[in-house]
């Protein structure tokens, strides 16, 4: 027997992944430069419908890179997590170069 599309149940993905990045880092700058190239563990992320969507599709993406040249300063690294929903989550943290 086949059922009319209004009776099959077809999941939909509300709930938005999960991101944790690093903590803040703060440090001097290279020996006379005026920068510092600084690293990090890129975060963590998670997804709901990851193992269960066998099309699921996470994208990261951010504003800059670990192992970049950081100026003398302040700077705000952002991460970004979206799903195949087009649901995300955000975190950030400061990099600081003292000079």
């Amino acid at each position: 027997m086949i059922l009319p599309y209004s009776l099959c149940s077809i999941p939909v993905d509300s709930e938005p992944p999960v991101i944790t990045c690093p903590e803040d880092i703060r440090t001097n700058n290279s020996l006379h430069r005026d920068h510092a190239v600084i690293t990090w563990v890129e975060p963590a992320y998670s997804d709901n419908s990851v193992g269960i969507d066998p099309l699921a599709d996470v994208t990261v993406s951010s504003n800059f890179k670990s192992g970049q040249k950081f100026l003398i300063g302040q700077h705000i690294v952002e991460y970004t997590v979206r799903d195949r929903a087009g649901l995300t989550a955000k975190c950030s943290f400061d990099v600081e170069v003292l000079g």
